[in-house]
């Protein structure tokens, strides 16, 4: 059996054994993952750096996927003029 599908039998464990998850721990993991993703762009992605300076914001401030309605919208336009800035430099 190669990698890949070693790889993919254990993501698939990994969902099935969520199934089974209380409402409570699953909420736990998306706010986990929430505050993963938004500290690495905080960190690495300068357009999302300067869009936290903007608002005087930081990542902790984002608890739920509610809170980021507060967050202003990427519209297509931004996303090709300022492209460069939505990659990590390093």
């Amino acid at each position: 059996m190669n990698m890949g599908a070693l790889h993919s039998i254990y993501h698939l464990y990994r969902l099935k054994r969520r199934l089974f998850w209380s409402v409570n721990k699953l909420e736990l993991l998306r706010r986990k993952k929430l505050t993963l993703l938004l500290n690495y762009c905080y960190q690495h992605i300068p357009y999302y750096q300067e869009q936290f300076k903007k608002m005087g914001a930081q990542p902790e401030d984002f608890q739920t996927p509610e809170d980021l309605a507060n967050f202003p919208i990427l519209e297509k336009e931004t996303l090709r003029d300022r492209s460069e800035e939505f990659f990590d430099p390093k």
